[in-house]
């Protein structure tokens, strides 16, 4: 995995972008080394989700937007829809 954004003492803190070996990129926030904060996380096939995240989970509100363009708008809890 590639990781290009911001540091705080080695530590990957605020916004940022990784690059993971299987083609997936996640942007955005990042807290003491996690996804934490609101991010977009795009798999290599085009589906993707915005959304919040918490604890490296996604957490709140959200959205998935599947590769066919089909999607689901709603809440998230440690990665489980709400609905």
């Amino acid at each position: 995995n590639y990781y290009a954004g911001m540091w705080y003492e080695s530590i990957q803190e605020g916004k940022g972008i990784m690059y993971y070996h299987n083609g997936d990129v996640y942007i955005g926030d990042w807290k003491n080394n996690i996804r934490e904060g609101k991010g977009t996380y795009t798999r290599k096939d085009g589906s993707k989700y915005e959304g919040s995240w918490s604890k490296d989970k996604k957490n709140g509100k959200g959205m998935v937007i599947w590769d066919n363009q089909s999607r689901y708008e709603g809440g998230w809890k440690n990665i489980l829809t709400i609905r």
